[in-house]
């Protein structure tokens, strides 16, 4: 929020530097592209697996959502402990969720 100008809500904070920000919203099937939701989904978090470095902040929102319950929360899953697992290249991530327990 502060790297956009936004009130940050603290009496303080430390903001670093972000190289870039990556984000996964929401997302529709292509019929033009001849991909589904799931696919869609895939192939960017591939790509922002790629892109992202240790100073950028990735944001993902439903992920796995265009399949089966437990098929999407192993995804994301996967998804997010392939990020986390970098040693040296693990950016900031922010993931929401509509699966529930």
């Amino acid at each position: 929020m502060a790297h956009i100008g936004s009130h940050v809500p603290a009496k303080r904070v430390l903001v670093g530097l972000t190289d870039r920000v990556l984000a996964l919203g929401k997302t529709t099937e292509s019929l033009s592209r001849r991909m589904s939701t799931l696919s869609a989904d895939l192939s960017s978090v591939a790509k922002i697996a790629e892109l992202a470095s240790a100073k950028s902040l990735v944001l993902l929102d439903e992920f796995g959502r265009g399949t089966a319950p437990v098929d999407g929360i192993s995804l994301l899953c996967g998804a997010l402990a392939s990020l986390s697992l970098r040693s040296d290249n693990r950016p900031s991530v922010l993931a929401a969720t509509h699966f529930q327990g």
